[in-house]
């Protein structure tokens, strides 16, 4: 999963998979970066953080821990999650790391496995998680969540116990607490037989996989583009469209901008933010697109630079209705492949400015404004 010499980024909740799984890869020797995100859902949330700021120093290893805001609207679970790898793989991209280490265990796989069953899946919803999936790796699925326990307890490594694992109102807790030890009551070997299932459902779907492609005549060479995820276009004018979630996405981006603060993407351009005082409001004369002043009071201390996400909206300067995103893209005639490309910054979940073209109308400065963010964008040479 990761070559002599390159570098390894170890997601580290605290807990017990992800605490193993850093002691198990520092003991092989790898090369690592430890980051942890504090999602902000729990109020011991700072100490989880603490704990891992701890032990990555303990271990001399560096470590980079954010604390970024999760929206509580539908799914807490889904949008941690999202939020979750937008964080690891902006830590990557920084980095240079070449693999995401994950702590998932073969508890993971039976809980995963029973709650798509519960939501309906077909066989490939229902296929296990592989142990690498492009840049995400998963080296302990293999192991039971016990005998992770058990060698932290060996070594006389404590963990953290998050106890938001307990709440029935989250389903996988009600899976793992409620289900399936019913199930264990019935067949206490149930964990294994329905590990073996997924696994054979995994073997499944890559030969129907591979059946398809045999059916469709594809070579490696034709294939070669759909894992970079571009379309293949068929004999017969059939176009082959690999999935939204495997395209790639070259220009993901999501940095912090600190106040003062820079942020550089390359092929892109640099952002730099300052705060400068103002007299009733007054802005000096500047080129907009390229500078602008909000309000920073309105902002607070700290803003981020990300690209665009499904579902994104702001106020339009000048506007008093929240506008989609995709659709101000489309009015402003900003090319699709562009698109990505497009810088945002943020202040917690809403956009600030849509870099090079428009503010948001919640942040701008009023007559009673004294102090302001100036928001200064450089394009790159491309």
């Amino acid at each position: 999963m990761l070559a002599a010499g390159e570098l390894g980024l170890v997601a580290v909740s605290g807990g017990a998979d992800s605490v193993a799984l850093l002691l198990a890869l520092h003991a092989l020797g790898c090369r690592l970066h430890v980051a942890h995100l504090d999602h902000g859902l729990r109020a011991d949330s700072a100490d989880d953080a603490r704990f891992v700021a701890d032990l990555a120093g303990r271990l001399e290893l560096p470590c980079t821990i954010e604390r970024r805001e999760v929206a509580r609207k539908g799914s807490v679970e889904a949008a941690g999650r999202q939020v979750r790898y937008a964080f690891l793989n902006a830590v990557a991209q920084r980095e240079g790391a070449r693999a995401i280490f994950l702590g998932h265990t073969a508890d993971d796989q039976v809980e995963t496995f029973l709650l798509r069953l519960v939501r309906g899946a077909g066989i490939a919803g229902l296929s296990a998680m592989p142990a690498k999936d492009g840049v995400l790796c998963r080296p302990m699925l293999g192991l039971w969540r016990a005998d992770v326990e058990a060698y932290l307890r060996n070594k006389g490594q404590a963990w953290r116990e998050d106890a938001t694992n307990r709440d029935p109102a989250f389903l996988r807790n009600r899976v793992r607490h409620e289900l399936l030890p019913l199930l264990q009551s019935l067949n206490p070997g149930v964990k294994q037989v329905l590990l073996r299932e997924v696994e054979l459902l995994g073997k499944r779907q890559q030969e129907l996989d591979a059946e398809l492609l045999r059916r469709l005549g594809l070579s490696g060479r034709q294939i070669a583009p759909a894992l970079e995820g571009k379309p293949v276009v068929l004999k017969g004018g059939w176009r082959l469209e690999p999935p939204q979630s495997s395209r790639a996405k070259p220009h993901e981006f999501d940095q912090r901008l600190g106040i003062p603060g820079m942020v550089e993407l390359p092929g892109v351009g640099t952002i730099r933010a300052k705060a400068v005082p103002l007299l009733d409001g007054a802005v000096p004369a500047h080129s907009p697109g390229r500078e602008e002043y909000v309000d920073l009071e309105l902002v607070g201390p700290e803003l981020r630079v990300r690209s665009r996400r499904p579902g994104d909206r702001f106020v339009p300067l000048g506007m008093s209705a929240p506008k989609k995103l995709q659709d101000f893209f489309v009015d402003e005639h900003v090319p699709r492949e562009e698109r990505d490309r497009v810088p945002l910054v943020t202040s917690g979940d809403a956009i600030v400015w849509v870099v090079g073209m428009r503010l948001d109308e919640r942040f701008k400065v009023t007559p009673s404004t004294t102090r302001a963010v100036r928001l200064q964008f450089e394009p790159a040479d491309r």
